[in-house]
């Protein structure tokens, strides 16, 4: 990693990991905006509650949120956003993907 430095409050970041750049500006924080923030809030919901001594447990649809937000830090690296979406770029070209409305 010649000419990196590699410190925890830049860690898996990349920045605008998720844009879409092909997209009209209004549609490039897409994936943002209507996914990875909906996993992040319920997640955030999920370590409120782990947080506070006096809360009786978590319920089971913000567990399961929790495990879905761990499971998608495998996938939310900066190698492996780009590899999905050079992925996504293949077969959009080829047509096999649905246009963005």
């Amino acid at each position: 990693m010649k000419g990196r430095f590699v410190f925890p409050a830049a860690t898996g970041y990349g920045k605008h990991l998720y844009s879409a750049m092909g997209l009209p500006e209004g549609k490039r924080a897409l994936l943002e905006t209507a996914f990875m923030s909906l996993l992040d809030d319920q997640a955030a919901k999920a370590l409120d509650i782990l947080r506070d001594p006096h809360a009786p447990g978590i319920p089971i649809p913000l567990r399961h949120a929790a495990a879905r937000f761990v499971v998608s830090l495998l996938l939310r690296t900066p190698e492996e956003i780009e590899r999905i979406k050079k992925h996504y770029l293949e077969k959009w070209l080829k047509g096999a993907c649905l246009a963005v409305t």
